[in-house]
């Protein structure tokens, strides 16, 4: 299965939004 995670900000500057999507991504590669 592949899944497609889309940030609307830049995930090059630190951020709440960013952190979700990063935090998320680590989550489901690791399940």
């Amino acid at each position: 299965v592949r899944i497609g995670l889309i940030c609307p900000y830049s995930l090059t500057l630190p951020g709440g939004v960013q952190g979700q999507v990063l935090g998320l991504a680590r989550k489901l590669r690791a399940a």
